[in-house]
């Protein structure tokens, strides 16, 4: 029996897709590529926001499209499945089987035809008992995602995660260290940590934040090269931590910290820490500690009754903060959030406009950044070939979020070179192996 998986969202499901797909290869399904070749084709969904499960549903669709002449079985798990699998199961008649957000003991079921469909679990639950599935990997073989924790306690008020994955709940430190000590084995050279809110990592059930502690003995695992963090909670960034980040061998010198706005009222509504200030000292400190830091954020433009003063705010703090990189999504209402019923929403064309506007201000300043790069050397993970050049990602880049690195000269894919910046643009570095 072949197999096509196609995941819709963020990095934590491609985990959960990884996982999916190595029981079924245990249960003997093969991987494959093209989707009309399939017997089975699961999707892994996606609900965060709007836009995401129009993707979701869209993907569905034209799978089920194909399905229907090639006679495969569509199954449909994820976070779409978690929030509206009553709704989905009214709406889409071809989808041949439901499965409940890492119900992984559901799927084994279904793959034995031991019964059609099967009961959603609470992902809290699945989080701290299914430690210890194996993982077919979706990402290049030399980098892999390690998710330390599922679900989240911040009750941010326009995000729908605790609904769709529950409360926060950490894995076990021992089963992390097992799990990436694998991977590195397998031929891992870059562990990225992913988590809802990576810096409250172990506090559910050490009573202690471990995250320092973790990277350090990541650190200590033979062949490894980088260590990525993401997802960090400007709340738990503490003083250790960021000593860690400067400092710690075979730490990437890279801290993404999604701070969403920087207006006090709005970050106050937001449920989110209130005092902008406070955040930039700590990363003002990370920088002097090391000056060659990237540190990367994320804010929502058109939150509900975001003013125009609260927009200036935003423009100004930008401006002081100069981030390395900045993401600008426009505000989701999402039913069952604290802000859905907050009046009056900002208009979508004045949202599109504020997005642009943010767009351009932090290209200029992501420009000035990386013109200070040209001319020095920096390691580059090599991931492709193009043209007759190399295309690799440095420690300031991110996969599939931010930009690239451009090289001329000889180096092995999946190898980490050394190159010399030879020019710049606000997204990407060109250089010169060396």
């Amino acid at each position: 029996m072949k197999v096509k998986v196609i995941t819709v969202g963020c990095p934590k499901n491609t985990v959960d897709s990884e996982q999916a797909l190595y029981l079924m290869q245990a249960a003997g399904f093969t991987q494959i590529h093209d989707l009309k070749q399939a017997d089975i084709v699961l999707i892994n969904t996606c609900a965060f926001i709007e836009s995401a499960k129009e993707e979701s549903i869209k993907v569905i669709l034209d799978a089920a499209a194909m399905v229907a002449q090639t006679g495969a079985r569509l199954w449909v798990t994820g976070c779409m499945v978690s929030r509206y699998k009553d709704e989905l199961a009214k709406a889409l008649p071809e989808v041949d089987a439901f499965i409940g957000l890492k119900d992984w003991n559901g799927l084994q079921r279904l793959l034995a035809e031991e019964e059609p469909a099967f009961t959603l679990r609470s992902s809290k639950q699945q989080a701290l008992k299914r430690t210890s599935y194996g993982r077919i990997l979706l990402t290049p073989p030399w980098s892999a995602y390690l998710r330390i924790a599922d679900g989240c306690d911040n009750r941010c008020s326009y995000c729908a995660i605790p609904v769709i994955r529950g409360g926060y709940a950490s894995r076990p430190f021992e089963v992390l260290l097992d799990e990436a000590e694998r991977l590195v084995a397998g031929g891992v050279r870059e562990i990225i940590l992913i988590a809802q809110d990576s810096t409250r990592y172990g506090m559910d059930i050490y009573g202690k934040r471990r995250l320092s502690e973790l990277i350090l003995a990541l650190g200590n695992i033979r062949g490894l090269k980088w260590i990525r963090l993401m997802y960090a909670h400007p709340a738990s960034l503490d003083d250790e931590l960021i000593e860690v980040i400067a400092a710690a061998p075979r730490v990437c010198r890279y801290l993404e910290i999604p701070l969403q706005h920087s207006h006090p009222d709005i970050l106050i509504s937001m449920r989110r820490p209130s005092d902008p200030r406070q955040t930039l000292d700590k990363l003002q400190k990370l920088r002097r500690l090391n000056s060659y830091t990237t540190l990367r954020s994320t804010f929502i433009v058109g939150y509900p009754a975001e003013r125009k003063e609260h927009y200036l705010h935003l423009r100004r703090f930008l401006r002081e903060a100069a981030f390395d990189r900045a993401g600008f999504f426009i505000y989701s209402p999402e039913e069952g959030t604290s802000a859905y019923n907050i009046r009056p929403r900002v208009r979508m064309s004045t949202a599109l406009r504020r997005q642009e506007q943010l767009m351009e201000l932090q290209a200029d300043i992501s420009a000035d950044i990386s013109a200070r790069l040209i001319e020095r050397e920096i390691e580059v993970l090599i991931e492709n070939r193009e043209g007759g050049g190399l295309i690799g990602r440095g420690h300031r880049d991110a996969p599939e979020i931010d930009g690239a690195v451009y090289l001329t000269g000889q180096a092995k894919i999946g190898s980490i070179a050394r190159a010399r910046v030879t020019h710049a643009d606000p997204h990407d570095l060109y250089g010169i192996i060396v």
